[in-house]
């Protein structure tokens, strides 16, 4: 039961990324060719899209924390731990980028650096 509940975790994470994958594209086609958002909008849209984002990178992080607990072979703690690692550096990253993303909403600028890192 454990297992399937975890599975449909993964889903639902994956599902969120994808939605927010798509956001990020139309606000990158925005930025070429201006024709959906105003730039306040587009700062908005960003940073909630950043912060839902984080939401889908906790959620793959407790996955794999639950998955690693469910490890009974050396070998497979270890790839688990590292998996879980890699979960948590991304949650970091993410975290970072979200408090770059609200320094641009407070000030009111977006920078064509800002694109780089749309997905995340």
């Amino acid at each position: 039961m454990k297992k399937n509940n975890n599975i449909d975790l993964q889903i639902t994470s994956i599902i969120i990324f994808i939605l927010c994958s798509i956001v990020s594209l139309s606000i990158s086609f925005n930025q070429k060719n201006n024709n959906f958002y105003s730039k306040k909008d587009e700062i908005n849209i960003s940073f909630y899209n950043r912060i839902i984002i984080l939401f889908s990178l906790l959620l793959s992080l407790y996955v794999s924390y639950n998955n690693l607990l469910s490890k009974n072979d050396e070998n497979e703690i270890y790839k688990g731990k590292l998996l879980l690692l890699t979960n948590l550096l991304t949650v970091c990253s993410s975290i970072i980028i979200i408090y770059v993303a609200y320094l641009n909403k407070t000030e009111n600028s977006f920078s064509e650096s800002d694109l780089q890192n749309t997905l995340i």
